[in-house]
């Protein structure tokens, strides 16, 4: 094997493997091996544990610097002299993921079990019982990624009172992956799921409000000659009528109906197609009271265009 057939083989998987024990482990340290010649060429990197001389890598666990050494022989007996270098955790992220988020997040996410693994056997000589606290509070405060919005059971924000499994008078049941799937006319996948979105990046669009501001752009002659009979034109003025006409055409009948709801509301279901803009599928109305209600959060199921085409 030459030396860019095996940097091949370990370069993606070791810098994600790197990447993922330092989003664990933040006080960790990354070193790279760097060419020699060519130090913008990099072939490896590990990771140190903190207050140790224990190091990780996709090949293993190295315990001091002389099994560290080791593994640099490694790559220099494949042709070109390398030395170990620090690297930033910037840094490391970048190697991992090429310089997509949406490439990074999934690489680590794939190399979190593996990262796990050998640091839980990496703790026996080293961490007493610290390690396992450690995995165990990253496991609870797993990043949420680049998924929109927050968790839905560990959000902060003012939500309505909402049920996931309360049925939607639309769909004749309540949401799920495989209703908002089948709804979408697309394969069910990780790309759809649930979240408290931010209330303000959703835009609601009512027929009510639609035909209230086609009534408010009428000139005179047009309003007449549609609304003609429902006033006086020669008591009152015709544009205090069509204002009044617009806001009763834009008035919704579901706020009353909505106000006295007592078991929660079905959950909205939108589709991400940029990092913050959503269209709404389900739930017009429903947003529209939220929002004028003053609530800033909004439960929805998303169909998540953005991260499914790698965040572009």
């Amino acid at each position: 094997m030459s030396f860019h057939d095996e940097t091949k083989f370990g370069h993606s998987d070791c810098h994600s493997l790197t990447a993922a024990i330092l989003d664990i482990i933040p006080r960790a340290e990354a070193y790279v091996l760097r060419l020699k010649k060519h130090p913008a060429e990099i072939s490896h990197s590990v990771t140190r544990l903190p207050d140790t001389e224990t190091y990780i890598d996709a090949f293993g666990i190295m315990r001091g610097k002389e099994e560290l050494d080791a593994r640099k022989r490694r790559f220099d007996d494949l042709g070109e002299e390398t030395e170990w270098k620090p690297m930033t955790v910037d840094g490391i992220k970048e190697l991992a993921g090429g310089g997509n988020k949406i490439r990074l997040s999934l690489s680590m996410r794939s190399a979190r079990p593996l990262a796990k693994k050998l640091i839980r056997r990496a703790e026996a000589d080293n961490f007493d019982g610290l390690i396992e606290s450690i995995l165990d509070d990253y496991d609870e405060e797993e990043n949420w990624g680049l998924k929109a919005g927050q968790p839905p059971d560990d959000y902060k924000g003012k939500a309505p009172p909402h049920n996931w499994n309360e049925s939607d008078i639309q769909m004749n049941g309540p949401w799920s992956e495989k209703v908002v799937a089948k709804m979408m006319n697309i394969p069910p996948d990780k790309y759809i799921y649930r979240t408290m979105l931010d209330i303000s990046y959703l835009d609601p669009k009512l027929a009510e409000h639609e035909e209230a501001d086609r009534i408010r752009r009428m000139g005179e002659e047009e309003f007449v000659q549609n609304y003609g009979d429902m006033f006086d034109p020669e008591t009152e003025d015709w544009m205090d009528v069509r204002n009044h006409i617009a806001e009763e055409s834009g008035s919704s009948s579901h706020r009353e109906e909505f106000a006295f709801k007592k078991r929660g509301f079905p959950p909205a279901v939108v589709t991400r197609i940029d990092k913050n803009k959503f269209q709404i599928n389900d739930g017009n109305h429903r947003i529209d009271y939220w929002q004028e209600m003053g609530y800033d959060m909004c439960p929805a199921w998303v169909n998540d265009e953005w991260m499914r085409r790698g965040g572009l």
